[in-house]
């Protein structure tokens, strides 16, 4: 077996691996920022506060903690926060709220970039053919 041979390999894995552990982090970074935003905006609601003193590896704490505890959503929290935080019902909503407008976001996004694909934009001008019926004069 030629010298080459293994550390090729080895190097593979070891980007696929990378680019895994990349991926986790961002899916629980945005995880932990669809659950703290609810709580900001609670707290901003009900106290008037500005946003909390949280460092990523508390908001991954709390995301982590809604993994294991749905029906408590600010027990993850840190303890001096927790008297900022707005109460269940109002985190939940806001919860609700933003899920759905992400949703709906993501949504259109796609739609829209359905659209411009169905549409051809982007290759070259637009042929008689290639025109939807509403764009038609």
């Amino acid at each position: 077996m030629p010298s080459g041979a293994g550390s090729d390999s080895n190097e593979d894995l070891f980007e696929v691996a990378l680019k895994m552990a990349g991926v986790a982090a961002g899916v629980m970074a945005a995880a932990g920022a669809v659950l703290v935003g609810p709580a900001e905006l609670g707290g901003w609601l009900v106290n008037g506060h500005r946003w909390l003193p949280l460092e990523p590896a508390q908001v991954l704490a709390i995301a982590w903690y809604w993994i294991h505890d749905l029906g408590d959503p600010m027990g993850g929290w840190p303890a001096a926060e927790r008297s900022l935080l707005p109460g269940r019902a109002l985190y939940l909503g806001l919860l609700l709220l933003e899920l759905v407008v992400l949703t709906g976001l993501i949504w259109a996004g796609f739609r829209g970039v359905l659209l411009l694909h169905r549409e051809g934009v982007g290759s070259g001008p637009p042929s008689e053919g290639r025109l939807s019926r509403r764009h038609r004069v």
